[in-house]
């Protein structure tokens, strides 16, 4: 796994609406302008705040997004991108956004089809909290985290959950995340739950959604979440404990 964190300018965030995200039963129905609320926390995007999960963009992850405020990520394996993010301002100054891209056809090894299997790997996310847009200047509260994360996931109930921590070194804000979703095939979709500390000792909580593509060597994910003055967006991989099939009892082709 390998994980490139960019920072053009600052710190910052972007996103709009996505087909691919239309159907997370974390983000209903969500428009361009992410006026509808990611279940589970705070009270939705508004104007002010956009969200956006999909494929990988042409141009990267931080195109049509301002450089001043950005930050932004990428997962690679090897030299393959999998999953990249960033949090900023759109071009127009006018919302902080949140993006998340997928590739769903990564190489994660074959497609488990029952049985249970646990991974253990890394997350890295970015956040911009208390933003303030007027017709002058666009602000907020930036902050990036990376830590370890566990995953287990049942293929014969369908079901899938994750939970971590970020680390000291690395972090510029302490952070967890709970997943829980469901599995369908070798995607699995669901919500994220972000604890967050931008003021030290005054945790917050975000509510948002996540993808994941899963076989039996790896892995991979990307999350957003949001409401009416916050945006984050972050990434994730993993692989079995032994590096190896994890507890997958039968197994189907295809990755």
């Amino acid at each position: 796994m390998i994980f490139k964190l960019t920072k053009p300018i600052m710190t910052g965030l972007l996103c709009t609406g996505l087909a691919a995200c239309a159907s997370s039963p974390a983000l209903d129905a969500r428009g361009d302008n992410g006026e509808e609320s990611p279940s589970g926390g705070g009270s939705g995007p508004t104007s002010l705040t956009a969200l956006q999960m999909g494929p990988l963009r042409v141009g990267g992850a931080a195109a049509d997004m301002r450089t001043t405020g950005l930050e932004s990520g990428e997962n690679y394996d090897g030299t393959t991108l999998r999953a990249e993010y960033a949090v900023g301002f759109n071009t127009d100054g006018t919302q902080a956004v949140a993006y998340a891209g997928l590739d769903p056809s990564s190489d994660v090894g074959i497609t488990p089809l029952s049985g249970t299997a646990g991974y253990s790997g890394e997350f890295e996310l970015a956040i911009m909290d208390n933003v303030v847009i007027d017709q002058a200047s666009q602000t907020g509260d930036s902050a990036t985290a990376n830590g370890s994360i566990d995953f287990l996931v049942d293929f014969d109930t369908g079901t899938f959950s994750g939970s971590g921590g970020s680390m000291a070194s690395g972090s510029t804000i302490e952070t967890e995340i709970n997943l829980e979703g469901s599995v369908d095939g070798n995607l699995s979709q669901g919500t994220v739950d972000i604890t967050y500390e931008i003021t030290p000792g005054s945790p917050e909580n975000l509510g948002g959604a996540f993808e994941a593509v899963i076989g039996t060597d790896a892995l991979v994910g990307m999350f957003i979440g949001g409401d009416s003055n916050t945006v984050a967006a972050g990434v994730f991989d993993a692989e079995p404990p032994s590096g190896g099939s994890g507890d997958c009892v039968t197994c189907g082709g295809g990755g």
